[in-house]
């Protein structure tokens, strides 16, 4: 995707000052990135990450949520997927929580919380040229209190989305790239918690292992 936009735009200077011309057509674009971040994405750095937001639709459209994407962010750690197939094939969306709906939504509280868990089901999600499909999903707490007595605050939700295709990317499926994480005939036997708790381990972030060796550490073995 990157290298294609590269290859017709000669910097970022120019993609963003044709970007503007797309946003006065009505197309939504997201904020420029950093420098640092668009050159990173450029070299197909597994530290530049996608991310997004789903809020609240308040406004007078038919939809009650609408996606908001924000500028790349070139973070100092990553995932063990984002160094395996690269971190330009995932989608990070922060979801609000459901519990807490503006007034003016309340009409469709009934329906919200079904549609989202319907639209996460649903494979091959279109969005900037790419098929989309989620396959992990976890709940965002911020902590009240120091307290041990007091509940964390619910803060929505973090989904990660996979592209499965798209420009200038092979098509690979959800069940092709957790089959290699997770090899499912080795490990069909293991319960539903510890899986999961495996996928959890597989999307957190952790600095790219570095193996150093120096002259003295290596030997010399006739053979």
């Amino acid at each position: 995707m990157m290298s294609t936009i590269l290859s017709v735009f000669d910097n970022d200077e120019n993609f963003w000052t044709y970007s503007k011309h797309l946003r006065e057509q009505g197309l939504t674009m997201p904020p420029p990135p950093s420098r640092k971040a668009w050159q990173a994405a450029g070299r197909g750095s597994e530290l530049v990450v996608r991310t997004g937001r789903v809020l609240f639709d308040t406004g007078k459209s038919q939809s009650f949520l609408k996606l908001v994407l924000d500028p790349l962010q070139l973070e100092t750690t990553s995932n063990r997927f984002f160094r395996h197939s690269g971190a330009h094939r995932f989608l990070k969306l922060i979801l609000p929580s459901f519990g807490d709906i503006p007034q003016p939504l309340n009409v469709k509280r009934a329906q919200i919380h079904p549609r989202v868990q319907e639209w996460l089901n649903v494979s091959d999600k279109e969005l900037m040229g790419c098929k989309w499909s989620a396959f992990h999903t976890r709940a965002r707490k911020r902590k009240k209190s120091k307290s041990k007595f007091t509940e964390d605050e619910d803060e929505g939700y973090e989904v990660m989305l996979f592209a499965t295709e798209g420009l200038d990317l092979p098509r690979i499926t959800v069940h092709e790239l957790l089959n290699w994480f997770m090899p499912f005939k080795l490990n069909y036997k293991q319960s539903s918690c510890k899986a999961f708790a495996r996928l959890e381990l597989g999307v957190s972030d952790t600095w790219s292992p570095v193996l150093t060796i120096g002259h003295s550490m290596l030997t010399s073995i006739q053979v």
